[in-house]
């Protein structure tokens, strides 16, 4: 399907010295799909007429009146002329990272003990961590027990039950 802005954008590249099928694998290249591009571009080649002027200067024009013919391009002294910049690759500051090895142990705490500065999380053993959740659970019993005592005493289920009309 042939899009405008492909258009616009093959004609201006056209314009400015580019051949067709670089403006094409421009177009491909920033992500448009290729079929479109090829249609743009079938729409454009047909539209334009193109000749090479003979010595005697005859040239063809299109339908609408435009002179079409391959001549060289000059550029325009008032227009800025842009001087792309080399691509330069800087291979020397590219360094690949390290390969960790799949058994590495970064942290040994026999040798970084004695070393000032630095913090170890002390694991914590698993007596200790046994210990803390038969504690937490107990608590946790208690405060339940607590408060099922005081929701359900004689006097507060007498009111409850009287509240929902079950005595």
């Amino acid at each position: 399907m042939e899009r405008s802005d492909i258009t616009a954008g093959l004609r201006s590249a056209i314009s400015r010295g580019y051949s067709l099928d670089f403006a094409k694998k421009s177009f491909i290249n920033a992500g448009y799909n290729s079929q479109d591009v090829e249609d743009s571009a079938n729409s454009l080649s047909d539209g334009l007429k193109f000749t090479i002027p003979k010595a005697s200067g005859v040239t063809k024009t299109s339908g609408d009146g435009l002179d079409y013919s391959l001549k060289p391009i000059s550029p325009n002294p008032s227009a800025p002329v842009i001087n792309p910049r080399p691509v330069t690759s800087n291979k020397s500051s590219y360094k690949p990272l390290p390969v960790i090895p799949s058994n590495y142990n970064p942290v040994n705490s026999s040798s970084n003990s004695n070393a000032p500065g630095v913090m170890v999380e002390k694991k914590h053993s698993a007596f200790f961590s046994k210990f803390l959740l038969v504690s937490l659970v107990i608590v946790f019993l208690a405060v339940l027990g607590f408060l099922g005592l005081l929701l359900f005493s004689r006097p507060t289920a007498e009111s409850i039950a009287k509240a929902f009309g079950l005595m």
